[in-house]
């Protein structure tokens, strides 16, 4: 049986560690932001594929730039759903003072939707998550250009999910995060959603009928509730995909945000389930508290979350034929800020084989090339091929059926790469859901789209 290797250098001149955890201030209990809580601040980091409206024709209630329409879909589900009953608010990944002046990234479409050629579109991800993982790599790429990839929940703005045949599904959203072998979401979260644009959904937008298809050749089709037309004025999809990103799974009650999708209940044409119950409020903080690079609002006060993340994406598809499990498409480094708990992950582009064993290598280097384990000591180490000077720390990771079947990490000490303890690495899983409106109730089935593999120093 074949082992099959993937090298990542995971980062050269690692410094996340470095004094961050004196950006961490002593914990202020609040006197009374949230029912005598602190309130969490979870940022939206969005992403907008051309060829969608929010992109090529912004117009929406009033809001006619691209950076508004976005922004307008993790306020609206912050103050008609959030707020109250969970004291968390979505804010925006650039609402910064370091980063007055930057919008929201768009991305070309790099696969045009089938016997269309229409730009914006995604394909199911439940029939083929490709485009999917391709799109959550570019969305990064583009946040890696504003030096701010890994900060809260990625959000993706695409026009309309499509089947094979190019015709459009009454599909809104997915919502899913990297999950462990147990099914709950990894911690720190690492949390994704893509929406199908606004254009569609809010009331009162001229003309919400889905452009032409293969099957709908007139364009006559919409986004429809038990064959009623339907609008989303509250952003509910969107409350719903984030909740998913976050971990909280379904509820099969019609008056439940955690329903399968939008519901309209009074008969109005608008979506109107927003209920949330105690024990998912009680989740929903728990999980906030763990995103990366949250904020809590104690009285008067802003203080950092407990993770710092970094992600650096890698170029996809360079070589021709080549399986998504063997293309990387990023690699996380990330702090425990009050612990300093370290952990690496590297995320393929798919999913890994259940059979044949794959082999990751983490190298480090935190002081530059001058000191440290070079190309030959790494070769006796068994680490392939790699120009990589300076490395404190090699680390191995093999994965075969699912499970982590080895694990071991040396550091480089006395001109010599030597053992240690202190370490754990397991296979996470990257699982969407579909928000599907309603044709019947029956509950969707989670998808599993890609693997990661992370290294954690304890």
């Amino acid at each position: 049986m074949m082992l099959r290797r993937l090298l990542v250098v995971a980062v050269a001149g690692f410094s996340l560690s470095a004094g961050v955890s004196t950006l961490r201030p002593s914990v202020v209990f609040a006197s009374g932001n949230w029912n005598g809580q602190d309130t969490y601040h979870v940022p939206i980091s969005w992403c907008a594929v051309q060829g969608s409206p929010a992109v090529d024709n912004p117009n929406v209630a009033g809001d006619t730039t691209t950076n508004n329409i976005l922004w307008r879909r993790h306020e609206r589900p912050t103050d008609n759903i959030y707020v109250n009953p969970t004291g968390i608010t979505f804010r925006s990944a650039i609402n910064s003072f370091a980063m007055q002046g930057f919008s929201f990234p768009p991305f070309a479409d790099p696969t045009p939707t089938p016997n269309t050629g229409r730009l914006g579109d995604l394909r199911d991800i439940a029939s083929n998550p490709t485009e999917f993982n391709a799109m959550i790599n570019l969305c990064g790429q583009a946040w890696n250009g504003l030096g701010r990839a890994g900060v809260g929940i990625m959000a993706i703005n695409i026009n309309l999910f499509h089947n094979a045949a190019g015709d459009y599904l009454n599909t809104v959203g997915y919502g899913g995060c990297v999950q462990n072998a147990a099914g709950a979401c990894a911690v720190p979260i690492t949390g994704r959603a893509a929406l199908a644009d606004n254009h569609y959904l809010y009331p009162g937008v001229p003309n919400p009928n889905w452009p032409p298809t293969p099957g709908d050749l007139n364009g006559t089709k919409r986004f429809t509730a038990n064959g009623q037309p339907i609008t989303d004025p509250w952003d509910i999809a969107a409350g719903h995909a984030f909740a998913r990103a976050m971990g909280l799974p379904e509820r099969l009650n019609v008056f439940a945000l955690m329903m399968t999708a939008p519901q309209d209940n009074n008969g109005d044409g608008q979506a109107d389930n927003r209920n949330l119950n105690a024990a998912e409020v009680a989740a929903l903080r728990a999980a906030a508290a763990n995103v990366p690079h949250v904020e809590t609002d104690p009285q008067g006060q802003f203080d950092p979350g407990a993770f710092v993340t970094h992600e650096h994406y890698d170029g996809i598809a360079e070589f021709d034929n080549q399986p998504p499990y063997l293309d990387l498409s990023h690699v996380t480094a990330g702090l425990e800020l009050e612990t300093n708990r370290v952990f690496f992950d590297q995320h393929v582009l798919g999913l890994l084989p259940e059979e044949e064993p794959m082999e990751f290598w983490f190298l480090l280097d935190t002081d530059g090339a001058d000191f440290g384990a070079d190309p030959g000591l790494l070769a006796e180490l068994g680490v392939p091929e790699t120009h990589f000077e300076g490395v404190e720390l090699a680390a191995r990771v093999t994965v075969q059926d699912g499970v982590v079947t080895l694990a071991e990490v040396n550091r480089y000490a006395e001109g010599g790469l030597f053992p240690i303890d202190g370490y754990s690495a397991e296979l996470l899983t990257l699982v969407m859901h579909p928000i599907t409106l309603p044709e019947g109730e029956a509950e969707a089935a989670p998808i599993p789209v890609s693997h990661s593999v992370r290294l954690e120093l304890i």
